[in-house]
């Protein structure tokens, strides 16, 4: 903290003593940053109990609000002002989702809605994951009969050459 003390108005203030001039000026300075401290607390706690209120206000709201506009019933109308039957918007958010909600491949083979592709990717990552697994398997089985079935020929043969058969 810097207090300053302008001699100029010490000097040009009449009937006032220099130490009076200097308390004056000093205790101004103190009285305004005094003012511009607790003007800051002041706002500063405002402003955290504001946004205490609000955040629990908003909540506390939020879900009801969204049920409400869930819940809300109108009535569609078309581009050329044809109506249809009061709906909500809970009932078409179900129903579109129950149309994106079936596995569509086109004729060429391409996946058109997010679903099938999400499906798709199940499916692929399976798949894959099965491929791995049962080609691991025949390879391990295949190495098996083929080491089997070279052992048992080796034998047949020494047995031929050594005349034990």
């Amino acid at each position: 903290m810097k207090i300053e003390i302008n001699l100029l108005e010490i000097m040009h203030e009449d009937g006032e003593t220099v130490k009076e001039a200097i308390y004056r000026q000093v205790t101004e300075q103190l009285l305004e940053w005094t003012k511009k401290d607790v003007a800051e607390q002041v706002k500063s706690c405002i402003n955290r109990e504001v946004g205490k209120i609000v955040a629990a206000a908003v909540a506390e709201e939020t879900p009801k609000l969204v049920q409400g506009v869930l819940d809300a019933e109108f009535t569609p109308t078309s581009q050329w002002g044809y109506k249809s039957e009061p709906t909500t918007f809970r009932k078409e958010l179900l129903k579109s989702f129950t149309e994106q909600m079936v596995y569509k491949v086109d004729d060429c083979g391409r996946v058109t809605n997010t679903y099938s592709r999400a499906v798709k990717e199940i499916i692929d990552g399976q798949v894959a994951t099965f491929k791995k697994e049962f080609n691991s398997l025949i390879t391990a089985n295949l190495m098996r009969q083929a080491f089997a079935h070279a052992e048992k020929a080796l034998t047949d043969r020494l047995r031929e050459q050594a005349g034990l058969k």
